[in-house]
């Protein structure tokens, strides 16, 4: 089982591979959203939540006020996510990926670690 805490809501990764979320809900980031697949990993950030499928394919949802939902389109075969309170990070076989907020740099990463 996973736990994402975000600053009002909270999710949980069952043990059959579901996400359920509970708590502050003002912008929708505990309305799972469907045909995610089997989930393996589930972050959360301060008003958004993300899940990671077996497939390697990530989804967001909730607020969506830094780009923090944006998935980069050509992003594939991820193995991990991690979430800040405003952006997100993924780890594919070879770079990391990030996105959302970005005041500082943090998220205009494209690292290739080959």
């Amino acid at each position: 089982m996973d736990v994402a805490v975000g600053v009002g809501h909270t999710c949980v990764l069952t043990t059959d591979n579901r996400v359920t979320c509970w708590g502050d809900n003002k912008e929708r980031q505990t309305d799972v959203p469907t045909g995610l697949g089997t989930v393996i990993e589930i972050e959360a950030g301060r008003e958004h939540t993300c899940a990671l499928n077996d497939q390697g394919n990530v989804y967001c949802w909730g607020i969506n006020n830094y780009g923090q939902l944006d998935v980069p389109p050509e992003l594939q075969d991820v193995n991990q996510i991690v979430s800040g309170p405003d952006n997100i990070c993924a780890r594919t076989h070879g770079e990391y990926v990030c996105w959302g907020r970005n005041d500082y740099g943090q998220s205009s990463i494209w690292y290739n670690f080959h």
